[in-house]
């Protein structure tokens, strides 16, 4: 058999002949790493499903804890990147430093660039906000973590019941979120 990286000829048993490419464990090390791989533009549209132009376009590969797409960069070390911002990089070009990708959609999967724009942090929590996708941790008064710590209900029990989300609710019951007493907002003669 020949090598696939170096092309030099190397015997393997036979019930290898049909699987081996390398000649050395350190030849199939040094392939993983050079630029002889799909590139990511190759990668991550093996992993769309595209409609027409005015639907949301379904990210099919990994995805974080968001539900946003995830793709790895290409080798050890070199991170992942979300899905719609490399949609964004290879339809509109580099994105600013300190600029969010921002879906008009609400559809974390999503990667059709007609739906991504770019914003602010601000802009970004204002429309996640105005959407009713995130909680502000300050809509809980003093007097309520301490009623949520105290509670025996289960975290999405608490949840239902303040209107925040079952992971806050957790955070709030075990300590992790700290609501101070904010007697001078409430009232500001004192």
């Amino acid at each position: 058999m020949v090598c696939e990286l170096c092309s030099s000829e190397f015997t393997v048993i036979p019930s290898r002949a049909g699987k081996a490419k390398y000649c050395s464990n350190r030849c199939r090390l040094k392939s993983l790493y050079t630029n002889n791989h799909r590139s990511i533009e190759e990668r991550f549209w093996e992993k769309v499903i595209r409609g027409d132009s005015d639907t949301c376009w379904l990210w099919t590969g990994a995805t974080g804890s968001a539900g946003y797409g995830v793709l790895g960069l290409g080798g050890r070390g070199t991170g992942n990147e979300y899905a719609h911002r490399i949609s964004y990089r290879l339809h509109y070009g580099p994105i600013p430093n300190n600029l969010f990708v921002l879906h008009s959609c609400d559809n974390p999967p999503c990667v059709n660039p007609k739906h991504l724009s770019l914003g602010t942090h601000l802009d970004n929590m204002q429309q996640s906000k105005a959407r009713g996708r995130k909680h502000d941790p300050y809509t809980l008064t003093f007097a309520q973590t301490e009623v949520i710590r105290a509670s025996t209900a289960s975290p999405k029990e608490i949840a239902a019941q303040y209107g925040i989300s079952h992971i806050h609710a957790f955070r709030v019951k075990t300590g992790r979120v700290h609501t101070k007493p904010h007697w001078h907002l409430r009232n500001p003669t004192k």
